[in-house]
Parts: C-alpha cells; structure tokens; sequence
C-alpha cells in the first residue's frame, strides 16, 4: 500500500505551494509533539513499550513527593513544557527550548552513566501512518 502511495504523495508535495506544505506538517508537528508528551507521561517509549523502572530509592523519593512511582520523566513538568514546534524552512522542528531541559531529554533518550535509555524523543509508528494520512488527503482527494 505505501508503495502505491509513495509516488503519488512524492508528486503532490513537488507540485503543493511550499506555504500549503508547510501549514500541514506544522499541524502534524503539533499533534506528534501531544503525542510524545501523553504517551511519555504513561511511561511508555516511541515503540509503545513500557518505560524501564526508576531505581527504588529515587521511586520512593518521588512517591514521598506525591509524584507518581512509575516512570513518566516528569516531576516538575519543565523537560517535556519546553517541547516547543517552530516553523523551519521545509516544514516545522519539534525541539526542547530550553537548554538544561534539551540535556536533560537526551539523557534521558539515549540512557547516560547508570540511566537506563528511555527513547520517548521519536515518532511511532502511528505518528507516522498520521503524517501519510494528513499529507496524502490531496491525493485521495484528488482521486475521487
């Protein structure tokens, strides 16, 4: 099926006005990065796997601050409240804005020291299947 579509949205983009573009993948930011942020807070990875556990001692600590004892990368809210989108050339970044919390996520994404590697910072496999979706309504459009 993707290669059916492939070509067909590879000339839609040539062809689309650079700003109509660019207004559908600011759009497609804006979801994934809801999207990161709600299935990071459930403790769950890009591939929808289960976040490996905070070590005991740092889970007790969290569960005496009335944080929840599951890993969710959130106590204060800092790290993903930075997740900003910004218009780039081509399309739209989804980026940390501040920069102790863009260390921080990476961190966090990539395990550093004794952090277990935590990738929440990627499109899944639904957020991908939602790009297509939202780039190829021309298309299915155009076919009908």
């Amino acid at each position: 099926m993707i290669d059916e579509v492939t070509p067909a949205l590879n000339k839609m983009l040539r062809e689309m006005k650079p700003t109509r573009i660019n207004k559908r993948l600011f759009k497609i930011a804006g979801q994934v990065k809801n999207d990161i942020h709600n299935r990071t807070i459930s403790s769950k990875d890009y591939r929808e796997s289960t976040f490996k556990p905070y070590n005991p001692a740092y889970a007790k600590y969290r569960t005496k601050r009335n944080k929840p004892a599951r890993v969710t990368l959130s106590f204060t809210g800092a790290m993903l409240g930075s997740m900003t989108i910004k218009k780039i050339a081509k399309g739209a970044a989804i980026y940390f804005s501040d920069t102790a919390e863009r260390l921080k996520g990476g961190y966090h994404h990539f395990g550093e020291g004794k952090m277990p590697k935590r990738a929440f910072f990627e499109l899944s496999k639904k957020n991908i299947n939602y790009a297509y979706k939202e780039l190829g309504k021309p298309i299915i459009k155009a076919m009908k």
